[in-house]
């Protein structure tokens, strides 16, 4: 069929057009470098490498350039994406960067943070008296799970100074209650957001934790009360932790 994948030809005559020849490679390094805030339909694939970082924020490995392109550019071709990679790393466009070999940045740039680590939010209760909770304890709790609403900021900037500048809220009815629960900390046995929701407490002790769907129930969610990518919230005593 005249509209399936190109042929060798085609490919190489595309590719030829999309990627700069070497004596074209300071002024393709230019335009990667300088016109890195508008994408044209004009753009050669490298543009759209530069300006696919751009939106990413941060060194960024092929396969997350490659997603970043579908996303932000339109454009899919992760053979092109892969050698114009290449191509940007040697004329000068892109740098390795600084936190991983198998990572680029723009050249000449400063490279941003990397972004946060996700992690859980927690929001302390009573105190609870002895022994803290430890990796690789086993301990038992009561809790109550609930959907995660939107996080609200606090007013004052005396609350903001004594807490948080967010305070944890909760979306609908409770979706489950446990009592005297068990696992192992840390042994995989539940959601990565419980293991370090209980991490230090104490026995008696209560705390209410914010578990984003990355270290909750996942992109697949926990049919039928938790949707995909759903963040939740977990009301938690902890009733005992001991070693092994």
């Amino acid at each position: 069929m005249s509209n399936s994948i190109p042929s060798g030809a085609k490919r190489k005559r595309a590719a030829d057009a999309a990627e700069p020849s070497s004596s074209a490679a300071t002024t393709e390094s230019q335009a990667g470098a300088t016109d890195v805030h508008v994408l044209k339909k004009s753009s050669t694939v490298l543009q759209r490498v530069v300006f696919a970082l751009r939106k990413l924020g941060t060194g960024s490995s092929a396969v997350t350039i490659i997603k970043a392109c579908s996303v932000h550019c339109d454009y899919h071709d992760a053979a092109f994406i892969r050698k114009a990679i290449k191509t940007g790393t040697t004329n000068g466009t892109l740098q390795v960067s600084a936190t991983s070999a198998g990572k680029v940045w723009i050249a000449g740039e400063a490279e941003p943070e990397g972004e946060k680590p996700i992690q859980v939010t927690i929001e302390e209760g009573l105190a609870g008296t002895g022994p803290a909770c430890k990796p690789g304890d086993f301990v038992g709790i009561d809790y109550e799970l609930y959907l995660a609403g939107p996080p609200l900021l606090v007013a004052s900037a005396e609350e903001r100074e004594a807490t948080a500048a967010v305070k944890i809220t909760r979306c609908g009815a409770r979706l489950e209650k446990g009592k005297s629960f068990t696992f192992q900390q840390a042994a995989g046995e539940v959601i990565k957001g419980m293991d370090a929701g209980v991490l230090g407490l104490c026995p008696g002790g209560t705390r209410t934790v914010f578990i984003p769907w990355e270290l909750g129930c996942g992109r697949r969610g926990s049919a039928p009360s938790i949707t995909p990518c759903a963040d939740v919230v977990f009301d938690i005593k902890l009733l005992y932790s001991k070693s092994k």
